[in-house]
């Protein structure tokens, strides 16, 4: 899969190069990449979202640890229960006690779910909230320094190598962190 999408790309970059029929000359063409995750992850709005994700995270792992602790718990009283008791006499609290494990169990996969599912959500969010800004920030450099082919190099199977010369990720990384447009302190906004 890997190298058919290597050659799939090399294959267009080179019909670009040499086409005959492409408005620009091979001569002429501007090549460029760009690290489009280094720049989500190092911009100062990446590291605010990611700090509040993190933050998040925290707070959600606490709270479903607590109870997995809970149910952990029940579940030793259970053990003991079922050593110590005399089979006749304590079936009734033995049922209530293994009910009451299955509940917190529950309880515990549906926090955990939960938790799972809302860090989803955000870092979604935050990766759409960035990512706007970040694609007009390339396409900003890209006319200005009027490149005709712009290639990710964060894509390890389509970029094997490049010369730093190329490398547009600083200019756009720097115009994002002065972006105002992307509020730093907002960036997830729940």
């Amino acid at each position: 899969m890997k190298f058919r999408s290597i050659v799939l790309v090399g294959a267009l970059v080179t019909g670009f190069l040499v086409s005959g029929n492409t408005s620009a000359s091979a001569e002429g063409t501007r090549i460029a990449v760009v690290d489009v995750a280094r720049i989500l992850n190092e911009s100062e709005a990446g590291k605010v979202a990611k700090k509040k994700l993190e933050i998040r995270f925290e707070e959600l792992r606490v709270g479903v640890d607590a109870k997995k602790d809970e149910a952990q718990k029940l579940k030793e009283e259970l053990d003991k229960m079922k050593v110590l008791m005399d089979k006749d006499k304590g079936k009734g609290k033995l049922k209530e006690k293994e009910d009451r494990f299955a509940a917190k169990v529950v309880e515990y996969e549906k926090a955990r779910q939960e938790a799972e599912k809302e860090m989803q959500g955000r870092q979604a969010d935050m990766g759409r909230d960035i990512l706007k800004v970040v694609e007009a920030k390339v396409m900003a450099v890209v006319a200005d320094e009027k490149i005709d082919l712009l290639l990710d190099s964060a894509q390890a199977n389509v970029v094997l190598h490049v010369s730093p010369s190329l490398d547009i990720t600083s200019k756009v990384l720097e115009l994002v962190n002065k972006d105002n447009s992307v509020p730093k302190e907002a960036v997830i906004g729940k």
